[in-house]
């Protein structure tokens, strides 16, 4: 099986500061193709200076996109925290 994947990035944006050192805090998001085809999109947050400590929140959401897409196919766990 072979894969020609692709990033889109389509959109960032400064999120505020960070409260314990006021370091400012980044968003970005986007979309992963295969060939093409939407397979899955991304939504990455983080505090600069902050990723060797405290690391990213990274959102993935892959599955099955556009008009065939089912939602029964979807998954969505909570976060254990």
């Amino acid at each position: 099986m072979t894969s020609d994947l692709s990033i889109e990035p389509t959109g960032s944006s400064n999120t505020g500061f960070c409260e314990c050192c006021g370091r400012a805090s980044r968003r970005v998001w986007g979309f992963a193709y295969d060939r093409g085809d939407p397979v899955a999109a991304y939504f990455v947050h983080w505090t600069r200076g902050h990723v060797p400590d405290q690391g990213a929140n990274i959102d993935l959401i892959v599955g099955e996109w556009g008009d065939a897409s089912r939602s029964t196919t979807g998954c969505c766990r909570p976060d254990p925290s």
